[in-house]
């Protein structure tokens, strides 16, 4: 078995663009050319349910052993209506077969909402959160550590990844592109009850650069991208 291997572990898929899919895509790529093989393994709970989904997890960890098993975790990719309950079943079905388990936190902290079930969903959020940081050997986030309110003061197995990672290297060769037009990126727009202040905020973000370039592009990526155009 390669010693290179590594395997990113997703939920359902996100309609209709999966910004973690494109993620893991994009990392396969760029660790390719470091020696590792990135291979992205769904866990069908949908579709199968969670018992069928483990038993059939299970049999394929059986030819991982000394691999690493990174769960990419976002709350509804392993949950239908936002408990994610049964998420931290995933890592003790693959530590059974001798694997080494990380955990890439895409959604890093509670989903915020008013009333009983906006609170029920925010103490399951940081349990489910708490325990995959207690399973993993290395627990990975997309934002600076010190973001990360629940952590506890002694962290030293978490570390800070951001999202531009899975962004292609620059070109070594000196570009040609002319920077007369300047491009605003925006990775990922919440489809909820936020979309209407967050498209305030980049249209706000855009006039700003507005004022200081000749000409500006905007360029909308992953989920959300759609509702805002």
């Amino acid at each position: 078995m390669s010693a290179g291997r590594i395997i990113a572990l997703v939920g359902r898929r996100d309609e209709p663009t999966d910004g973690v899919a494109d993620y893991c895509d994009w990392l396969g790529g760029s660790l390719a050319g470091y020696g590792y093989q990135l291979e992205t393994v769904r866990v069908n709970w949908l579709e199968l349910g969670w018992r069928a989904a483990l038993v059939e997890l299970k049999e394929k960890a059986r030819h991982w052993r000394g691999c690493w098993v990174l769960l990419q975790y976002t709350t509804l990719a392993w949950s239908r209506r936002g408990f994610p309950w049964r998420t931290p079943e995933v890592l003790s079905a693959v530590r059974e077969s001798g694997v080494h388990c990380g955990v890439v936190f895409h959604d890093f902290g509670p989903f915020i909402a008013k009333g009983m079930v906006g609170t029920a969903r925010k103490i399951c959020h940081l349990r489910v959160l708490e325990r995959l940081y207690d399973q993993a050997d290395r627990a990975i986030f997309t934002v600076p550590i010190q973001k990360v309110s629940w952590l506890s003061a002694i962290n030293d197995k978490a570390f800070h990844i951001p999202v531009g990672a899975n962004c292609p290297e620059p070109a070594l060769k000196p570009s040609t592109h002319s920077f007369d037009t300047m491009t605003v990126a925006v990775y990922c727009v919440t489809t909820d009850y936020r979309l209407a202040q967050e498209v305030s905020d980049i249209s706000c973000a855009v006039k700003r650069a507005r004022s200081v370039a000749k000409s500006v592009r905007l360029v909308v990526l992953g989920r959300g991208s759609r509702e805002v155009d």
